[in-house]
């Protein structure tokens, strides 16, 4: 389990995601949702939260960055997953959200560090994530964060 770890030059803490943060969350990630034009049912978000939450099956991780007095600011959602070019497991930081009053401030570093510390606790070789192309502002951080691949993504919708 992650220790807390504080940045007391920003005044906040990156600490795990507790089943008391709820509420909170949801405020958050309906946000993040806005944000990426995306609509969920319910049931989705409820499932995405009760998987955050599971002591007993984990598989996804969530961190908080916590101001001193309580409020929590942003949040990073990430997982370890097989890789069948490494031995070790890779971790996949999936979702990073940080509230626009926050945002420049430092929150989204620290929460990819955190997850980076992570991925090292466990002897990950690499984390990867993705965003939108227009999504400037975060690229920014990004780009300092880690360093751009020559892989496309494709998808599809099935069902």
């Amino acid at each position: 389990m992650m220790a807390r770890r504080s940045s007391q030059k920003f005044g906040y803490e990156i600490r795990k995601l507790e089943r008391h943060d709820h509420l909170i969350w949801l405020r958050l990630w309906s946000a993040y949702l806005r944000f990426y034009d995306e609509t969920l049912p319910d049931a989705t978000s409820q499932r995405t939260w009760e998987r955050l939450v599971d002591e007993m099956r984990p598989g996804i991780t969530g961190l908080v960055a916590e101001q001193a007095d309580g409020c929590i600011v942003g949040f990073t959602h990430f997982l370890a997953q097989r890789h069948t070019w490494h031995v070790k497991k890779v971790v996949y930081l999936q979702d990073l959200y940080v509230e626009r009053s926050s945002r420049g401030r430092g929150v989204g570093g620290a929460l990819i560090n955190a997850v980076f510390r992570e991925a090292a606790d466990i002897g990950a070789p690499h984390v990867y994530w993705l965003t939108k192309s227009d999504n400037h502002s975060a690229r920014k951080l990004y780009d300092r964060m880690g360093e751009i691949t020559d892989f496309v993504r494709y998808q599809t919708v099935q069902g």
